[in-house]
């Protein structure tokens, strides 16, 4: 039986340590297993900067059910903090339409992955952060981060500051490099007992050719579990995996 969700339990934002740490990728495989599993989930990404690749796979990872725009309203062609970026192009976020987009989005899906745009307190304009929308947002939060040397004091420092914003719950994702050394192979352990009451959970490294999601997930187990893992701590209850339907799919 599937828990009944509230609004704010149907949000989970997804942050990071900083750009490019692997923010889209997790959250193009969530959705494509929240898909599998038989949820009615979306993901967007509200703000984005440079070129739109990011929201491209977002778009795919649905099968295009959604427009690009529906998944991403605000783009901006320099590859820069939001703030600089729509200063360039003559324009401003208006954090309300980005609120607001969600939320209607939000009342029709059961679960909204909202990917954030670089990392906590990147500013969208001169008083607001990506934080401040969270805080507004009051919905989970999912913390990706590249498990790398540093990566101990990025995810501390997101944490820190992540709790002035109040999520309703917080989870941290190491995503694994290609090959792992003996230094990042013990981030997760000392992570986690920094962290106590966080939950530290480790995507394998899925590869650089991401074109077929559904044929990652059906032989990979332990990203799988991950994903499933991130579900059930925001009270949705996941579905069994068949293999013999993902064998027809793949």
């Amino acid at each position: 039986m599937r828990t009944k969700c509230k609004h704010n339990d149907r949000v989970i934002f997804i942050t990071g340590t900083d750009t490019g740490v692997g923010k889209t990728v997790l959250t193009a495989f969530w959705v494509r297993y929240l898909h599998e599993c038989g949820h009615n989930a979306i993901a967007i990404k509200p703000i984005s900067t440079g070129d739109r690749t990011d929201a491209q796979l977002l778009l795919r990872a649905q099968s295009e059910t959604l427009s690009l725009d529906t998944i991403n309203p605000y783009h901006f062609p320099l590859p820069a903090a939001p703030l600089l970026a729509a200063k360039a192009a003559g324009s401003t976020i208006r954090v309300k339409r980005v609120l607001d987009h969600i939320r209607r989005l939000r009342t029709k899906f059961e679960a909204v992955l909202v990917e954030g745009v670089g990392g906590l307190l990147v500013p969208i304009t001169h008083t607001l952060t990506v934080r401040d929308v969270i805080r507004r947002l009051k919905c989970h939060v999912v913390i990706v981060a590249p498990n790398k040397l540093g990566v101990i004091n990025h995810v501390l420092l997101t944490v820190e500051a992540l709790q002035k914003a109040r999520p309703l719950t917080t989870t941290v994702v190491l995503m694994h490099p290609p090959v792992q050394d003996p230094v990042t192979i013990h981030n997760p352990v000392l992570l986690q007992k920094l962290l106590r009451d966080i939950p530290v959970l480790q995507m394998p490294y899925l590869g650089s050719d991401l074109t077929n999601l559904d044929s990652i997930l059906h032989n990979d187990d332990a990203c799988k579990k991950v994903l499933a893992d991130l579900t059930k701590r925001v009270t949705l209850t996941t579905g069994s995996f068949k293999e013999e339907e993902w064998g027809r799919k793949t």
